[in-house]
């Protein structure tokens, strides 16, 4: 799938292929160094500015709905076979200096679908 494809707004692809250039340019040469939905899960926290547990996790809930297709064929979305189906998040609190907490920070598991998706993530 090219990346072009993938977004959904013109907007949104240009504005993250501006301020990360090197990974539209390398995206068919370079081998991932982490999950992809991973890349969707930063891309959401940028895009949308907040670190809001709920309302980040609303995001990915809505994008892995519109983005996987139905098993009968016949849809024409991108059936995206790397949905990961743990979204974690974590923080810290200074309990003994300020008592304040830091931001969410977020991370995603792996998970494939199918013997040519689990080959390109594990080779």
């Amino acid at each position: 799938i090219e990346p072009k494809t993938f977004f959904g707004k013109k907007e949104e692809f240009d504005q993250l292929s501006a301020k990360y250039p090197d990974v539209f340019q390398k995206y068919n040469t370079e081998l991932p160094t982490r999950p992809p939905y991973t890349v969707l899960l930063d891309a959401v926290v940028e895009i949308m500015g907040t670190r809001n547990t709920d309302e980040v996790l609303k995001c990915l809930l809505d994008l892995s709905e519109q983005m996987v297709g139905s098993t009968d064929g016949k849809s024409s979305k991108c059936r995206n076979v790397f949905v990961s189906t743990v979204i974690n998040y974590c923080y810290f609190t200074n309990l003994h200096i300020t008592n304040e907490k830091t931001d969410n920070y977020f991370g995603a598991s792996v998970s494939c679908k199918g013997r040519q998706q689990t080959e390109i993530m594990i080779d």
